[in-house]
């Protein structure tokens, strides 16, 4: 069972999960999931993964991904967007990947990109705010009239050095992401993105607290007259980047670099009750931001 918002901030979902792993040898593994919400969005996943591939050297994934958010927040375009202006607008795509990937040398991995984006925008669930179309124009707010299909290319290069995948006490990891995408219908909204993506830990006190530094860039790029579509630029706001901000506050073509500093704690506990031997010794990380405490890892 999977808990919690389709996006985040918005109204609590659930639904049911499957995955399993160790298959065909070890090399195969599938997880799928559906959920809903009470605002009427909607989410389904089915993840395919082959590793160990060619001498443990390759991994091939596919992936097919279905949500359907019915109140994704627009404030309007650029940093001068206003909170008073928000509004809301309904996004629904479905997203065909297929990511094959070599290891290079340890942490080091380079993975080619190639999936086909079918997008449809419409007006949004929510009585508290208007819908997006209702305020703002293509002017504002590009493809809000009209919607195209993609097919998307690129590639991602990553390193990652940290000493565990959930609540990495030190390391590193780091990532660099462009792909192109094409649009099938409309030429006009074709473009490109850069994703940057750094974060590194820094252990203190025997390990028992860690400082997190983040940082991270999205950049856009278009030819002649193109355009980037509103529900495709890159956005700050969430738990993600600006957690002071709502996610969604901003959207703009290019968002510069933010960093991030968190401060983890991890804490020994063994699960006992009072009077019980410990039968094993469990390690909880703990995520502290501003408003709240976080469980960011378990290991035994």
């Amino acid at each position: 069972m999977v808990l919690g918002a389709i996006v985040p901030g918005q109204s609590f979902g659930a639904g049911p999960t499957y995955h399993r792993t160790g298959l065909w040898g070890g090399k195969l593994g599938f997880a799928v999931q559906a959920r809903g919400s009470a605002n009427e969005s909607y989410l389904g996943r089915c993840d395919v993964s082959l590793s160990h591939l060619l001498g443990d050297h390759a991994f091939l994934t596919f992936t097919t991904l279905h949500p359907d958010s019915s109140e994704m927040p627009y404030y309007g375009a650029g940093p001068d967007s206003r909170k008073t202006g928000r509004s809301d607008y309904r996004i629904e795509d479905t997203n065909v990947a297929v990511r094959p990937g070599v290891r290079i040398y340890k942490g080091l991995r380079a993975t080619a990109i190639g999936s086909f984006l079918a997008v449809n925008t419409g007006p949004g669930h929510s009585s508290r705010y208007i819908s997006t179309e209702k305020q703002f124009g293509p002017n504002v707010a590009p493809g809000i009239d009209r919607q195209t299909n993609f097919w998307r290319g690129g590639g991602l290069l990553e390193y990652d050095w940290r000493d565990r995948p959930n609540g990495a006490a030190s390391g590193g990891k780091y990532s660099a992401q462009h792909v192109r995408y094409l649009a099938r219908d409309l030429s006009s909204y074709s473009f490109f993105r850069l994703d940057l993506d750094a974060v590194q830990y820094i252990p203190l006190f025997n390990r028992t607290r860690v400082i997190a530094l983040h940082g991270a860039s999205s950049l856009t790029d278009t030819q002649n007259n193109q355009k980037v579509p509103f529900y495709l630029q890159p956005t700050l706001g969430g738990p993600d980047s600006l957690r002071s901000f709502r996610y969604g506050r901003f959207y703009g073509r290019q968002i510069p670099a933010f960093n991030g500093t968190e401060y983890l704690a991890a804490t020994i506990s063994c699960g006992a009750g009072p009077g019980e031997a410990c039968p094993e010794p469990v390690t909880v990380y703990l995520r502290r931001a501003p408003s709240r405490v976080e469980v960011v890892g378990i290991d035994r």
